[in-house]
C-alpha cells in the first residue's frame, strides 16, 4: 500500500498535465473527470490541477520508494534462497529414498536367493 501511494505521488506531477474537467453531475453535484463532458448542450469546465509538492517532499518520496524497493527486493533474494534450500533438503530426501528402496529390494532378493537355497538343499537331502 506504501509502495502504491509514493508512486502515486510520483506520478501526480505527470497526471495534473491530463486535462480534468468540473460538470454538473446527478442533482446538482459536482463531478470530476479526465474528458470534457457534456451535460445538455453545456460543456464541463476545464481545471487546471497543480501539485502541491515541494522538491524535498519529491525528493524524500524518491527516496522512500527506492529503500521500499531495496527491501522487497532482499526480501524475494531470502525467498528465494529458502526456496532453493527447500529444492535441495527435497533432492536429499529423494536420494536418500531411493537408496533405502533399492537396498530394501536387493535384500529382498537375498532373502528370496536364501530361500530358495534352503529348499533345493532340503531336496538333495
Amino acid at each position: 500500500m506504501k509502495q502504491q501511494t509514493l508512486i502515486l505521488l510520483l506520478t501526480l506531477p505527470v497526471m495534473a498535465q491530463a486535462g480534468v474537467y468540473k460538470c454538473d453531475g446527478p442533482r446538482g453535484k459536482p463531478v470530476y473527470q479526465a474528458r470534457p463532458c457534456e451535460d445538455q448542450g453545456k460543456k464541463g469546465q476545464a481545471i487546471e490541477l497543480k501539485p502541491n509538492l515541494s522538491a524535498e517532499k519529491i525528493k524524500a518520496a524518491k527516496a522512500k520508494l527506492k529503500n521500499e524497493l531495496r527491501q522487497i527486493a532482499t526480501r524475494k533474494e531470502a525467498q528465494r534462497k529458502r526456496d532453493n534450500e527447500e529444492r535441495m533438503i527435497r533432492a536429499e530426501e529423494n536420494k536418500a529414498r531411493a537408496t533405502f528402496e533399492s537396498a530394501w529390494e536387493s535384500k529382498r532378493q537375498a532373502d528370496a536367493m536364501e530361500d530358495r537355497n534352503r529348499i533345493e538343499a532340503s531336496k538333495r537331502y
